[in-house]
């Protein structure tokens, strides 16, 4: 199996980031908690040095948390290629570094490109985007749905002819497709049940979204490279027959769950089973992220990204 910048990380929780920072420093004062605090969710994964706000390693630097930041040239240069790629820096929405400065400064040194790094999932979902039934609007559902949309657009999964989704249910997959830029000329919302998508027609977010009532089982889907099938219902739909019939060389977004142990179409509740059972000649993304359903119960949503 190829594989192409492989995520192999989950998706952290903000105390266990908040755990790895101060494992790092010992000198951090708790008055400097909320930094990591105030956001609840953050991925771990590969990111362009660009997006880093790298200080001068030569000068103090001003701070919008009011740190002193000197950076310490003798302690740059005891920094080895292997430190930056084993020890992730930590960065905010802005690309500020809260954990990891030196490793930083002498990526840029070394002329790397991309560097493991830390940082917050910030859901900006429009708020203006129509109304949808409260379940499938749950907070658990709308975060998988909006974290499987910007690993696309990171992976550089963002021009289609045609996008499927599998098993839409209401189609609010389609607001994060649309708000997360992943451009398509159609988005085609499929679901067995016809009082699902009577309701995405009445209610169309964009002239390229269009709602089909048919079993994704049986549904003939186009093929080729600019062709992406999203499955968020993996865990829900009876059988593979779906996954059988996309064609070699179609892009796929697939997402699962644990924890549903009364569930008779749910086969694959480890990330390992859910990963044998959809395989594919490319893995760009595999990860799962701890979630709390709208009942209070935990789980592990499992995101799947790639070609078969």
């Amino acid at each position: 199996m190829k594989t192409r910048d492989i995520i192999t990380e989950r998706t952290y929780l903000n105390t266990e980031v908040l755990k790895y920072v101060k494992k790092r420093h010992k000198e951090w004062h708790p008055d400097l908690d909320y930094i990591v605090m105030d956001h609840e969710y953050w991925d771990l994964d590969r990111i362009p040095l660009s997006m880093v706000k790298v200080v001068d390693d030569d000068i103090s630097s001003d701070d919008p948390y009011n740190r002193i930041i000197d950076i310490n040239p003798d302690h740059v240069d005891d920094i080895y290629k292997q430190d930056i790629e084993s020890k992730p820096i930590v960065i905010d929405h802005d690309g500020v570094v809260i954990d990891g400065n030196h490793r930083a400064v002498k990526a840029k040194k070394l002329g790397l490109t991309h560097i493991p790094a830390y940082y917050p999932i910030k859901d900006d979902i429009n708020e203006d985007s129509p109304d949808t039934p409260a379940g499938s609007q749950s907070e658990d559902l709308n975060l998988g749905k909006l974290y499987l949309c910007r690993c696309l657009k990171r992976l550089g999964l963002d021009k289609f002819k045609k996008v499927y989704a599998l098993g839409s249910w209401y189609g609010s997959i389609a607001q994060y497709i649309l708000d997360q830029n992943i451009n398509a000329k159609s988005i085609v919302l499929i679901d067995i049940d016809p009082k699902n998508t009577a309701y995405v027609e009445q209610n169309r977010l964009n002239e390229r979204v269009h709602a089909v009532t048919a079993d994704c089982n049986q549904v003939k889907l186009d093929s080729g490279p600019k062709i992406l099938v999203v499955n968020t219902s993996t865990n829900d739909i009876p059988g593979q027959a779906w996954f059988d019939n996309i064609a070699p060389g179609t892009y796929v977004a697939l997402q699962g769950r644990d924890q549903q142990w009364d569930n008779k179409e749910n086969l694959y509740q480890t990330i390992e089973s859910f990963d044998s059972a959809f395989p594919l000649s490319e893995t760009y993304c595999l990860s799962e992220m701890p979630l709390t359903c709208a009942e209070g119960t935990e789980y592990n949503r499992f995101t799947k990204i790639g070609r078969k």
